[in-house]
């Protein structure tokens, strides 16, 4: 790796984890200001009312959907991963348009070898942050069924932590698809990877803050 390559991975790794710890800091402390902390507060106010319902058609209805949707990207993570895989198996040789558009990188086969695993663990991550997310999706599917209108405010706040659980393993998994961006560009070169940085970092900014706040 050339010493630009090492400042460019550098920086574009100072965009993405600074955001995000930046991010899940506000997430904590101040959730009024992001849409994640926002979605927090109104799990409960769901899990309050679902268990007030006498008919639970709705709650099976709504959590069937976050269970298919958790499905579908844990079964095409794996699908990724797996195909990414037989691919870093079975190459035997570096692109030409990989070498062609790879300004200022190195064009070491070994590197590219890197990227390639750094891809698929990245899939392999979001698939397993995915099916915890189905994990807790199904408890909260049982502790609805089993709570009656006198529910305890303990038993609520523990429906409402699986909740919030399944849906932070469900955001995690949704950051590995989107981290997969600059990765995916990094094998074309470091300045396609802080490229694709600063634009996931910027689109992700817009999409997880409140509007109100997206100025501040």
């Amino acid at each position: 790796m050339t010493t630009i390559e090492y400042l460019v991975v550098s920086l574009s790794l100072i965009f993405l984890g600074g955001y995000h710890a930046t991010f899940f800091y506000q997430t904590k402390k101040t959730p009024g200001r992001t849409e994640v902390g926002k979605a927090h507060a109104r799990r409960s106010v769901w899990v309050d009312r679902m268990i007030a319902r006498e008919d639970r058609i709705l709650a099976i209805q709504t959590l069937r959907n976050w269970t298919m949707s958790a499905t579908y990207l844990a079964s095409t993570a794996i699908l990724i991963a797996a195909g990414l895989l037989g691919f870093l198996v079975s190459v035997d040789k570096i692109s030409t348009l990989v070498l062609e558009v790879n300004v200022l990188g190195s064009q070491d086969a070994g590197l590219l070898t890197l990227k390639l695993v750094l891809l698929i663990a990245n899939f392999f991550a979001a698939f397993f942050n995915f099916t915890l997310s189905l994990r807790f999706y199904n408890y909260v599917a049982l502790d609805i069924g089993a709570a009656d209108q006198s529910a305890s405010q303990e038993e609520r706040k523990e429906i409402v932590g699986h909740l919030i659980r399944a849906a932070n393993h469900y955001t995690w998994g949704m950051r590995g698809y989107y981290l997969c961006i600059p990765i995916l560009l990094w094998i074309f070169g470091p300045l396609w990877l802080l490229a694709g940085s600063v634009l996931t970092t910027v689109a992700l900014y817009r999409h997880d803050h409140v509007a109100g706040h997206r100025s501040i």
